[in-house]
């Protein structure tokens, strides 16, 4: 049954983005008055291979377009007159292009129809992030309410060179709306931090410059605002916190009998009582739990720190439509950034392509065992800006291919050779063809 509700998830999600996809070159052809022959969700046919096991499940013609859906349950395509792509070769093109016909459309014509797709998907995932924020996220902490004691720094960012109470004032020379604002994604490639912290009992106004290679040292949580409640993620098995007793989910009320108001205060008292016996109180539910717990001889328990914000110290502000579509717009650039920044990893050997390329069983994994609506639209979102970043890819067969050969076409002045196009095409599929071999194999294989 779970293995159903993954599979289920994951079918519906591509489904709807394959639709979407295809529902840009679509309305893009038709915009140029380009005939579409054929638009079908799924294919109907064994991928990659357009003429065997030609059935539908169902179909209509409607004016020019017969509408489908195929049997292969993994994609979809448009077929548009005078196009060599996947669902017709060179061979079955008119000998002289027709008005009707993609390839006597103008070279940026054509740059819009193929890249329609890939517009159409961003423009989803923007849309998905934006309501998700709307609907769940009816609130948000503005940066001007961490003034109340600064913000609370990572390792990453002590590092960096930031302090724990500094107040962040500009980010790349902009002043910061929100908290999630105060790492934007130009950040990752350089730039600069204007802070005000106290120096000897004085206010003074510091700067924090970060490398341009940032990127490579990125982690996710940089700051916390000062004001937070603790709680517990995850539990070491057989660590000190799972000897007290510590559960996922507490929330860690004091140690030795002082509040906790923020992470730092907890990692101050854990230091000061290494290898000593300390007492923790924490919030399960509705009950407050006393425990005794042994700290480490590095100052650590064995557990993995959550943050909630302390709401009733900051005013929240709610969101409007505009800035639910400004963040929608920055998920989605920092999605795609990050990608490009994983593949130029990958090339320099920075990371492992192997732990860092997921196919499909490890994208049904991500969705859970639950049908959750919000980590389902969460994840089609993301699987969107993943869908468009990989169209984009300069390999012939897909998006990204074609058009680099619109822009050769451009720059010579004549059109590619249909003969040259269609040995192009079968080129991209079998390395199409043995990514999705890798990325099967990858996912069976990993750990």
């Amino acid at each position: 049954m779970n293995i159903l509700i993954m599979v289920s998830q994951l079918l519906l999600s591509l489904t709807i983005l394959v639709f979407v996809h295809e529902l840009g070159h679509f309305l893009a052809a038709k915009f140029f008055k380009t005939r579409v022959e054929r638009f079908y969700l799924f294919f109907d046919f064994l991928f990659p291979m357009p003429h065997v096991l030609n059935f539908a499940l169902w179909k209509k013609k409607i004016g020019e377009t017969e509408y489908g859906f195929g049997w292969f349950p993994l994609g979809g395509y448009v077929s548009i007159s005078g196009m060599v792509d996947e669902t017709q070769d060179a061979d079955s093109l008119p000998s002289e292009p027709q008005p009707w016909e993609y390839r006597s459309k103008r070279s940026w014509q054509k740059m819009i129809i193929i890249l329609g797709g890939i517009i159409f998907n961003l423009i989803f995932a923007v849309m998905i992030f934006g309501a998700l924020l709307k609907i769940y996220n009816k609130e948000y902490l503005p940066a001007k309410q961490l003034q109340k004691g600064g913000v609370i720094v990572s390792d990453a960012a002590k590092n960096l060179g930031f302090r724990n109470g500094d107040v962040i004032l500009k980010v790349n020379g902009k002043i910061p709306e929100r908290f999630d604002d105060l790492v934007p994604i130009s950040i990752l490639f350089g730039g600069e931090y204007e802070v005000s912290r106290i120096i000897n009992g004085s206010e003074t106004r510091s700067k924090v410059t970060i490398p341009s290679n940032f990127y490579k040292k990125f982690e996710k949580d940089l700051f916390y605002p000062f004001y937070h409640t603790v709680t517990v993620s995850n539990v070491i098995s057989g660590s000190a916190a799972d000897n007290a007793g510590l559960k996922v989910s507490d929330m860690i009320l004091s140690a030795n009998e002082i509040d906790i108001t923020h992470f730092d205060l907890l990692r101050q008292i854990l230091d000061s009582n290494k290898n000593k016996v300390i007492g923790i109180d924490v919030l399960r539910g509705k009950d407050t739990i006393a425990l005794k717990a042994t700290v480490g001889e590095k100052g650590k328990l064995g557990f993995n720190p959550g943050f909630k914000l302390a709401e009733n110290t900051y005013k929240m502000k709610e969101y409007g439509v505009f800035q639910c579509f400004k963040y929608g717009a920055s998920e989605c650039a920092k999605l795609f950034t990050l990608q490009i920044v994983n593949v130029v990893k990958i090339f320099k050997g920075e990371i492992n392509a192997k732990e860092s390329v997921g196919g499909p069983i490890a994208i049904a994994k991500g969705f859970g065992v639950e049908w959750n609506w919000y980590r389902f639209w969460l994840f089609t979102a993301m699987i969107s800006v993943g869908l468009a970043f990989a169209n984009l890819l300069p390999i012939p067969g897909l998006d990204g291919g074609h058009a680099v050969i619109i822009t050769i076409e451009a720059i010579i002045r004549k059109p590619i050779n249909p003969k040259v196009l269609q040995t192009l095409q079968t080129i991209g599929t079998y390395l199409i063809l043995a990514l999705m071999v890798f990325v099967f194999y990858n996912d069976l294989t990993k750990k």
